[in-house]
């Protein structure tokens, strides 16, 4: 089918020629040229008016007036595209206003249709309003369950119990609407979360728990390790005079002069520092008591050298001497006191004698503070002058006599029924005997 406007281009589709058709204007121009059938006879002249020149190629003429008769064409060419350029510009400009005046009448029913809509507009915005309220009272309220699980460091158990009683309590069946499994859900992460921190704070606690028990052994152990320590350091001091037996005068006197400048620190012995210098100081006595036994047998043995080179004897060995036995001494084997020839015998009964004495002197700093309290018990019944005697006495005779006898508080004995070395006696329950008794008084007295 072909619409109105179509047969009336056809009704005015007639045969022009080239001049009249781009002489048109207007609508007519845009009808003509719209006109597919018009523009068909025109290019149809334009063919038959070129194609009806023969030329002659043999002639010069002949074959310029090919190049004249397409310059024509393409003339006519032009002339026909300029035409229909002009008529499709018009056109456009009718489009153009064409399209204004269907945007003009959107617009005007658009306005008129939104004036219509505007009242049920309103109503729906304001019931998605109150439904966005709603639902975000709902979100709100399912959140708060949510940071409800939000705990601290410093909630105790106790606490956290707390909560998690209240949100079992909770009931979130219902004021929830079609939130309900999330509000459900929500609960119950909140209280998972809950007891996952209560196991975290019984985790740490019972991890501090076990850290603190490592700490307190880990104390235990290393004061064990220092009273260890201490003991070594004491036990070690008590064996410097035996350490120092066997040497000479000047290496006895070096050992004194370097333990003057380390006398026992509180750092060192802890709470045994009273006890280290106690040690401390009978070592030092020890050690200036062998310095003198020393410089006496070194100064004895240098004057016999002395006198033996002077009458030109050789110094006698004891199995090689006849010297006189002193009736009053059958063991001297011969010294500067008692004969002419000194022999090792003697010096060795000499550094014997010397030996035992350290040792008791010794032993003696070893007797526990409890012995010395209860000997200081009966020490009280004694005279003034002679306790502290008696205490040194009472320290010395447990190791003088090498037994292991039982140390026993005398203080019922009256002290003016016995003297000092009868009483010392009976304190060891017979394990010394008096010329014992009186030999340790004696020592200590020298001492």
């Amino acid at each position: 089918m072909t619409s109105k406007n179509e047969v009336a281009v056809k009704k005015e589709s007639t045969v022009l020629t080239i001049a009249e058709a781009t002489a048109l204007k207007g609508n007519k121009a845009i009808a003509f040229w719209c006109n597919k059938e018009n523009v068909e006879s025109l290019t149809k002249q334009v063919r038959d008016q070129a194609l009806s020149i023969v030329p002659d190629l043999t002639t010069k003429k002949g074959r310029d007036a090919i190049g004249s008769n397409a310059m024509d064409v393409s003339k006519s060419r032009k002339l026909l595209e300029e035409s229909i350029k002009s008529a499709i510009s018009g056109a456009q400009k009718v489009v153009d206003e064409g399209k204004a005046i269907k945007k003009f009448v959107i617009e005007e029913c658009n306005e008129v249709r939104d004036e219509v809509l505007q009242p049920r507009k309103e109503w729906q915005e304001e019931q998605d309003r109150i439904e966005a309220e709603r639902v975000k009272g709902i979100r709100d309220r399912i959140n708060n369950i949510a940071l409800i699980a939000n705990v601290t460091s410093s909630e105790s158990k106790e606490q956290l119990a707390d909560v998690i009683d209240a949100l079992n309590a909770m009931d979130v069946s219902q004021g929830f609407d079609e939130f309900t499994q999330e509000a459900m859900q929500a609960k119950s992460d909140a209280i998972q979360k809950i007891n996952d921190a209560v196991a975290e704070i019984v985790r740490r606690e019972i991890e501090e728990e076990t850290q603190r028990e490592l700490e307190e052994k880990e104390a235990e152990l290393e004061e064990e390790r220092k009273k260890t320590r201490i003991g070594e350091r004491i036990q070690k001091l008590q064996g410097i005079p035996m350490e120092m037996f066997s040497s000479t005068a000047d290496e006895v006197q070096a050992k004194i002069d370097a333990l003057d400048k380390h006398a026992p620190t509180v750092e060192d012995f802890g709470d045994r520092h009273s006890e280290a210098i106690s040690v401390f100081d009978g070592v030092v006595a020890n050690l200036n008591m062998l310095l003198e036994q020393k410089k006496q047998l070194e100064e004895m043995q240098a004057k016999q050298k002395a006198e033996c080179v002077i009458k030109d004897e050789p110094v006698l060995h004891p199995l090689e001497s006849d010297a006189e036995e002193d009736p009053h001494n059958p063991d001297c084997k011969g010294c500067p006191d008692c004969g002419p020839v000194m022999g090792d015998a003697t010096y060795a009964i000499m550094e014997d004698d010397l030996k035992e004495m350290v040792q008791s002197s010794q032993a003696a700093s070893l007797l526990s503070d409890a012995t010395l309290t209860k000997a200081a018990k009966s020490a009280h019944q004694l005279p003034e002058s002679e306790e502290h005697l008696y205490n040194d006495c009472i320290a010395d005779a447990k190791s003088y006599c090498k037994s292991d006898f039982e140390v026993v508080d005398r203080s019922d004995v009256p002290a003016d029924s016995e003297d000092l070395a009868t009483k010392i006696c009976e304190y060891a329950e017979g394990a010394i005997d008096i010329n014992q008794a009186n030999h340790i008084i004696e020592m200590v007295r020298n001492y």
